[in-house]
């Protein structure tokens, strides 16, 4: 009633058993699933899919490759039409590319991860690291600019 947001963040399991291994068929698939379905009850609910934001969850009840595989498909959800919250910043599957690095160490990857967001469409980016990442996504902005002007 009160037109607040709401955000559909996909999770397998509960955050205390949701890293005891995550299995998916088709990890992009069934997340998609679940956004069909969320904005579905909630549509039922009063809920106008414009107070919707799609959250795929990385990091939650997902291995190193479902991350990967999440980021790589980040384009696919956005046929939902909704603005899309990517939320990597200093994610423990960042430790893959980071030699184990503790959590505040992970900010190349962060960033990395930010950008590529960004690039596929993101809307929100949700960070630790806010000027850092605000760096990177202006110069990624600017990098996507000149290729439109382009036609690259």
């Amino acid at each position: 009633e009160a037109g607040a947001g709401y955000m559909a963040m996909h999770m397998q399991a509960t955050p205390r058993t949701m890293q005891r291994e995550p299995l998916y068929r088709d990890v992009v698939a069934e997340v998609n699933e679940f956004f069909g379905d969320r904005l579905g009850r909630l549509q039922e609910a009063g809920v106008t899919a414009e107070q919707v934001v799609l959250d795929p969850g990385l990091g939650f009840g997902k291995t190193v490759e479902h991350n990967l595989q999440l980021l790589r498909a980040l384009r696919s959800f956005k046929d939902w039409n909704r603005p899309l919250l990517l939320g990597a910043s200093r994610k423990s599957f960042l430790r893959a590319f980071a030699g184990g690095t503790p959590a505040g160490a992970r900010l190349p990857g962060s960033l990395a991860c930010a950008c590529w967001g960004v690039a596929r469409g993101v809307n929100i980016v949700r960070t630790h690291d806010v000027e850092a990442t605000r760096q990177a996504l202006s110069a990624t902005e600017a990098l996507l600019a000149q290729n439109l002007e382009r036609g690259l």
